[in-house]
């Protein structure tokens, strides 16, 4: 059932090792999510196959797609160490045989492997001989489980519980992350490893800002859900638009939970709020959406690890988002912090960074540079040392 497919010639180069370098690994790859939605884990896996390709071609690089219908989002990156490897078996075969029985393993689909890395939330099967490494990109579901919808809890939970017996290591998106992980699973400990994602070129204050928007705005960018806290934001820019009578709108980006927004939504602000839905990273999108923004605000409950805050600051925008789980570590002294329950906290901090203009310089200083240091370039970097140290304790 082997049927790989070379993005160049020479598939079956490993490259030579030069001095100091480690021996070339067949690395496989999970890149099933890199052909399917808009998830945050998408961004994550293509810009983590790009920069591996970059930096490592002494390795090879073996990309599972199971059952892949939609237009390859890699289709630019052509190179000898890159090998796709289709299964050409649906999801709904293919996973509850991975899940329940283990079978078949991967190296089915990609031939021989080191070292093999489950970038996604669901767990392929490899055989004994080769150790697999799985991506925790968060773990709302058991620090929030209340505000996460029931099904989804199960279902992930049966995903970690299945990682945990069969995982030989851990990347965890944050340190947050990886502290939850070992104290709910103490066996893992010494096996986990927190690599920070990065943050894409296409965020800079250079550049047009979007003419989407009629009047000045304060932008919120994710799920609009219950995890995300938007309730919270609504209420503070209430709050902001009686007490100061600013003339900002309040511009939403992402997937809407309508359930949640039809309970959280004031008719009074129904004209002042701007539900934009998805929005496309490349330059005529989100980074223009970015650089238009007064503030940017996100109150969110609970991360694993989130990207929004650290690009709106690579853009040049103040930030205010809440104390709760992953966030103080993820924006450093670059954004302002604020109880994620205390509305007029919120709407407090949102004023001051729209009218103090010493306020608002200071922070955008801190904020550009708090988020140049987290690049894609670093997270292969330091994935690759992952990959070579799990290989080498085989």
């Amino acid at each position: 059932m082997t049927n790989p497919s070379a993005l160049g010639e020479g598939a079956g180069h490993q490259g030579k090792v030069q001095e100091g370098q480690s021996r070339p690994l067949r690395i496989g790859l999970d890149a099933t999510c890199t052909c399917h939605g808009y998830r945050a884990i998408r961004r994550y896996a293509v810009n983590l196959i790009r920069q591996l390709v970059k930096q490592s071609q002494q390795h090879q690089y073996r990309l599972l797609r199971v059952n892949p219908r939609s237009q390859w989002i890699l289709s630019d990156v052509r190179d000898p160490s890159l090998v796709l490897c289709d299964t050409r078996i649906p999801a709904r075969i293919l996973y509850p045989l991975w899940h329940r029985l283990a079978i078949p393993s991967v190296e089915t689909f990609t031939g021989a492997l080191d070292v093999f890395h489950a970038t996604d939330m669901e767990l392929p099967t490899t055989s004994r001989r080769v150790p697999m490494i799985w991506t925790v990109h968060g773990l709302n579901y058991v620090a929030r489980p209340d505000l996460m919808q029931e099904g989804y809890v199960e279902k992930a939970t049966g995903w970690l519980e299945l990682a945990v017996r069969r995982c030989a290591h851990f990347i965890a998106v944050s340190q947050h992350t990886a502290h939850m992980l070992q104290e709910r699973y103490p066996q893992v400990a010494g096996r986990v490893t927190a690599i920070p994602l990065g943050v894409g070129e296409e965020f800079k204050p250079e550049g047009p800002a979007s003419d989407l928007v009629d009047r000045p705005y304060i932008l919120f960018v994710g799920a609009v859900a219950a995890v995300k806290n938007v309730g919270t934001l609504v209420q503070a820019y209430g709050v902001l638009r009686d007490r100061t009578k600013v003339p900002h709108r309040l511009v939403l980006v992402g997937a809407v939970d309508k359930a949640y927004w039809k309970r959280i939504m004031p008719a009074r602000y129904v004209d002042d709020v701007v539900l934009l839905g998805h929005l496309d990273q490349d330059a005529s999108g989100l980074p223009k959406l970015y650089r238009g923004a007064d503030a940017f605000a996100f109150p969110s409950y609970s991360e694993g690890w989130t990207s929004p805050p650290l690009e709106a600051m690579a853009s040049g925008v103040p930030v205010v988002t809440s104390n709760a789980s992953s966030l103080p570590e993820t924006v450093g002294d670059g954004a302002l912090m604020v109880d994620p329950d205390d509305v007029d906290a919120l709407a407090s901090t949102l004023d001051r960074l729209i009218h103090d203009q010493g306020l608002r310089q200071s922070m955008v200083e801190k904020g550009l540079r708090h988020a140049a240091a987290f690049t894609w370039e670093r997270m292969a970097q330091a994935t690759t040392q992952v990959y070579e140290q799990v290989a080498s304790a085989r």
